[in-house]
C-alpha cells in the first residue's frame, strides 16, 4: 500500500473519532453466538418463500428468525465463501461464491457443471429485462442462455476482465470492471462507457437512482453523474472505499464503505451516516437489503448481520455523554427540543435536536448529597428542582448552587418519593412523614403540608402525585387515591386497593378522557368516568410485571412502563407491548421514565438507556406472515420440506418442525394447526416450534396450519393445492404441504 492511501486512512479515522457523537439505532444483531457459520457477510437476500440468507466467508446460511440452517462446500456449494445472491423472478434463487455457482429452487440445490463457472470466482449476479441470467467473474462477463453460459467480450486489449459488478437497465447491462464501465446487450455487443475520473481498476460498483447514475470507487470515494457530468458526492470522504450500492423500495441509496460505516440518501435530503456509534457492529458494511416487511438488514464484515425493524426508535445510552444508562424520571428542558433527565449517576440537561447535546450535568460531591436522580424539573421562572435518593433541592434562577430544602420545610430529609412542577410554578412532594406526606410550595414561597384526608384517612405515607384536570393533583398513598385542590386533601370513594402491600397505589395518570390509571406492583387497573374501578386484564401481562410509570402521547395511547418493557393501550383498548424486540433500549423500564414531549414523541427511561419513539416513523407490519413445515420426523426418519407422507401402522407418530417467516417482532408471531379428518377446531396459537401428532388413526388427514404476526395480520392457510388428491388407504395417512401466495385473511387472535 502506497503512502497517500494510509495517510488518507488516517485522516478519516481521525474524523469519524473526532465526529458529534449521536442516537444509536436499535439494530438486532446476530452472530457467531447467534448461530451465523462466520462473522464476515458478504451478502444479505431474502428469498421468494421469505427466508433471509446470509452468505458468509465460512458457508452459507438460511434464517427462518428463530435459528440458522447451514450449506458447507460440497455437493450443493462449490465454495464456503458466498460472494451475491440473486433472488430472480422465476423463483430460482442464485448463489455466486469464488469456486462457482449454486442455484436453490423447489427445496433443492443444483450446481452447473458449465466449465465457464466451474471452479470460477463469481463475484456480480444480475437479472436482465427478458430474464436472462448474468454473471461477472474473475474472467470475464457471462450470460446463460438456453444453450447454456456464453461469454460477452469486452472491447480493448482484455477480452476478459475481472467484474466487479452488474447492473442491469433499459439500454442492457452496465458492467464495473477493471477496464472500466461496459454496456452489453445479450446479443454479444458490447461498448465502452465513460465512467468517473478514476483509475478504473479502482471502479467497484453502480447503481442507479432518479438522480443518476451513481458509481463507487475503492480509495476514491463516491461519484454520480448526472447530464454527462460526473460528480464526486460526499466530498469530505474523497477517499473512501466503496464496495457495494443499493436502494430500499422507496428509494433510499445505500452507500457500503470498507472504512466508515453506511451511508444513507434519502429522497430529497441530505445523506446520513451510520457507524458502530449509531449501533452498527462494524464499520465495514458489505451489503444491505431491505426485506418485504421493511426490516434492514446490514451484512458486515466481523459484526455479522444486523436487523433494523423500523425507524421510529432512537436510544441514547451513555453515547451522548449521560453519566449512566440507567434513565430514571425525564421532564421538560425549559426550551424546545432539550429535557431534564434523572440517572443513576446524576442529572442531566439534555438537547436532542437538531443534534444530540448535553448542555449541563449535575453530579458529584459538591453538587449533589446523592448522584441517584428520581425527578429534576425546571419551573417556570427558572428554578430547578432536584429529587435524589436523600434529599430535595432547588436552584433559584440566576443561581449557581443547588440548596437542601430544609426538614422544616418539606419532609423528612430523605423520605420524599415523588416531586412534581406545576405550570403555574406550584411545587407539589409525595413522602413518607409522620407529620403528613404530601407537601405543596406556593408561588410565594411558603408549603402547605396534609397529614390526612378530610374524612380522617391518615395521608403520612404517599408514593407518587399526578396533575389533576380539575385542578391540583391525584395522591397515591398507602391508603389508596386521594385528591387535592391546593385546600382540601379528600380520599377517593371506591378505591378497589385492597391491603396487600403490593397491591396498592405506585403511579396515577389522568387521561385526556377524564379517566384514572393506577399502576401497582401487581397490575394496572383504570377508574372510568362514571367512578367504576377494574383492572387492565391484557392477558395477565400486568399481574405479571410491576408498573413504574405511566404517560400518554399526542394521540391519546396510554403508555405503561412495566419490569418486562413497555405497553401501550390504544383508544380500542388494545394492548401491544413495547420490547427490545422492537427497539426498546432495554426491558426494564423506570420510576417516572415516561415523558410525551411538544412534538409527540415519547421518551422512555430504562435501565439500558433513553429510548425516543417517535410515531411518525412508525408503521404496523402489514406484511401477512407465511408459515412452512421445514421437516417432518417419524420411526427415526426426517424427511425435509415434506408434501405428502404415506406413514404405515407403526408409523404414526409424527413431529413437525414449523417456522413462521416473519422477522419484526418475530417472538410475538404465532401459528395454528388443524389436522383435518382428526381435528375441527384450531389448536391454541403456538410459537415456531415443534408440532407433535402421537397415536394418528387410519384414513386421509391434510395438516393445515396459519400463521399471524406482531400487528395480528393473518396469512393464508397452508393447505393441500387440490384435496381432490386426498385417497384413502386403510391404515395411511397423507399431509400436505403447498406454497400458497401471500395474502390477509382476516382470523382468531
Amino acid at each position: 500500500m502506497g503512502r497517500r492511501p494510509v495517510i488518507a486512512l488516517a485522516v478519516l479515522v481521525a474524523w469519524l473519532s473526532s465526529a458529534p457523537r449521536a442516537q444509536t439505532l436499535p439494530f438486532e444483531v446476530l452472530g457467531v453466538n447467534e448461530g451465523l457459520p462466520q462473522s464476515q457477510v458478504g451478502d444479505v437476500a431474502q428469498d421468494s418463500e421469505g427466508y433471509i440468507w446470509a452468505g458468509t466467508w465460512g458457508g452459507l446460511a438460511r434464517y427462518n428468525g428463530d435459528a440458522f440452517s447451514y450449506v458447507f462446500a460440497g455437493k450443493d456449494l462449490p465454495s464456503n465463501r458466498v460472494q451475491k445472491f440473486l433472488p430472480a423472478r422465476s423463483g430460482e434463487f442464485w448463489i455466486a461464491t469464488t469456486a462457482g455457482l449454486s442455484m436453490w429452487k423447489d427445496h433443492t440445490f443444483h450446481v452447473p457443471s458449465d466449465p465457464l463457472v466451474s471452479g470460477i470466482r463469481c463475484r456480480a449476479l444480475a437479472e436482465d429485462a427478458s430474464g436472462l441470467l448474468w454473471v461477472g467473474t474473475d474472467q470475464g462477463i457471462l450470460v446463460k442462455t438456453p444453450g447454456g453460459f456464453r461469454r460477452i467480450e469486452t472491447p480493448g486489449p482484455d477480452k476478459s476482465p475481472r467484474v466487479y459488478d452488474l447492473l442491469a437497465d433499459r439500454s442492457g447491462m452496465l458492467a464495473v470492471t477493471t477496464s472500466g464501465l461496459f454496456r452489453c446487450t445479450a446479443d454479444g455487443a458490447c461498448s465502452a462507457v465513460a465512467g468517473p475520473p478514476v483509475p478504473p481498476e479502482s471502479l467497484r460498483t453502480a447503481w442507479r437512482t432518479a438522480e443518476g447514475l451513481w458509481i463507487g470507487a475503492i480509495g476514491r470515494g463516491l461519484w454520480r453523474e448526472a447530464s454527462g457530468t460526473w460528480t464526486q458526492e460526499l466530498s469530505e470522504f474523497r477517499d473512501l472505499d466503496v464496495y457495494r450500492l443499493c436502494s430500499d423500495r422507496a428509494g433510499t441509496l445505500f452507500v457500503c464503505t470498507a472504512n466508515a460505516g453506511l451511508f444513507l440518501r434519502r429522497a430529497g435530503r441530505g445523506f446520513e451516516h451510520w457507524t458502530t456509534r449509531e449501533g452498527l457492529p462494524s464499520n465495514v458494511v458489505n451489503a444491505v437489503l431491505e426485506d418485504r416487511e421493511g426490516n434492514l438488514w446490514v451484512g458486515t464484515d466481523i459484526g455479522g448481520l444486523a436487523r433494523l425493524g423500523n425507524f421510529s426508535i432512537t436510544n441514547y445510552g451513555t453515547s451522548p455523554g449521560f453519566p449512566s444508562p440507567c434513565i430514571f424520571g425525564i421532564n421538560a428542558g425549559g426550551a424546545p427540543g432539550t429535557l431534564w433527565i434523572g440517572t443513576l449517576q446524576g442529572a442531566v440537561h439534555f438537547r436532542h435536536s437538531p443534534s444530540p447535546e448535553i448542555l449541563e450535568t449535575l453530579s458529584g460531591r459538591g453538587v449533589l448529597p446523592n448522584d441517584l436522580v428520581w425527578e429534576v424539573a425546571q419551573a417556570p421562572g427558572g428554578d430547578l428542582w432536584v429529587l435524589t435518593d436523600s434529599a430535595v433541592l432547588v436552584r433559584p434562577a440566576g443561581r449557581k448552587v443547588l440548596e437542601e430544602v430544609g426538614r422544616d420545610k418539606a419532609l423528612d430529609r430523605g423520605a420524599a418519593t415523588d416531586l412534581l412542577v406545576e405550570d403555574s410554578g406550584r411545587v407539589w412532594l409525595a413522602g413518607e412523614d409522620p407529620r403528613g406526606g404530601l407537601c405543596l410550595r406556593l408561588a410565594d414561597g411558603t408549603w402547605r403540608r396534609w397529614g390526612k384526608a378530610a374524612d380522617g384517612t391518615p395521608a403520612d405515607t404517599c408514593r407518587a402525585v399526578a396533575p389533576r384536570r380539575a385542578g391540583g393533583v391525584w395522591v397515591a398513598t398507602e391508603r389508596g387515591v386521594m385528591a387535592c385542590d391546593g385546600e382540601t386533601l379528600s380520599s377517593l370513594g371506591g378505591s378497589p386497593f385492597p391491603a396487600s402491600q403490593s397491591d396498592r397505589p405506585r403511579v396515577l395518570l389522568e387521561d385526556r378522557l377524564g379517566r384514572l390509571w393506577a399502576g401497582t406492583e401487581g397490575g394496572l387497573l383504570v377508574r372510568e368516568t362514571d367512578g367504576r374501578w377494574h383492572a387492565v386484564e391484557a392477558g395477565g401481562v400486568f399481574a405479571e410485571h410491576n408498573v413504574f410509570s405511566l404517560g400518554e402521547d399526542a394521540q391519546g395511547t396510554i403508555w405503561v412502563g412495566t419490569a418486562r418493557g413497555a405497553y401501550r393501550i390504544g383508544a380500542d383498548g388494545a394492548v401491544a407491548p413495547f420490547t427490545p424486540q422492537d427497539g426498546l433500549a432495554a426491558y426494564e423500564c423506570n420510576q417516572s421514565g415516561l415523558h410525551c414531549d411538544e412534538k409527540g414523541d415519547v421518551w422512555i427511561g430504562t435501565v439500558g438507556g433513553l429510548s425516543r419513539f417517535s410515531p411518525a416513523g412508525y408503521r404496523t407490519n402489514t406484511v401477512p406472515p407465511r408459515v412452512i413445515v421445514e421437516s417432518a420426523d417419524y420411526a427415526g426418519a426426517s424427511v425435509p420440506f415434506p408434501e405428502a407422507l404415506h406413514l404405515s401402522w407403526p408409523q404414526r407418530t409424527v413431529t413437525f418442525h414449523v417456522a413462521v417467516l416473519a422477522y419484526r417482532g418475530h417472538q410475538r408471531a404465532f401459528y395454528r394447526a388443524r389436522m383435518e379428518g382428526l381435528e375441527t377446531e384450531w389448536l391454541p396459537r403456538s410459537r415456531p416450534s415443534d408440532l407433535r401428532y402421537t397415536n394418528l388413526p387410519p384414513g386421509d388427514h391434510v395438516l393445515i396450519l396459519q400463521a399471524v404476526n406482531e400487528s395480528g395480520v393473518w396469512g393464508e392457510e397452508l393447505r393441500p393445492a387440490n384435496p381432490l388428491f386426498c385417497v384413502t388407504h386403510a391404515r395411511a395417512m397423507h399431509l400436505y404441504q403447498c406454497s400458497c401466495p401471500s395474502g390477509h385473511r382476516n382470523g382468531p387472535s
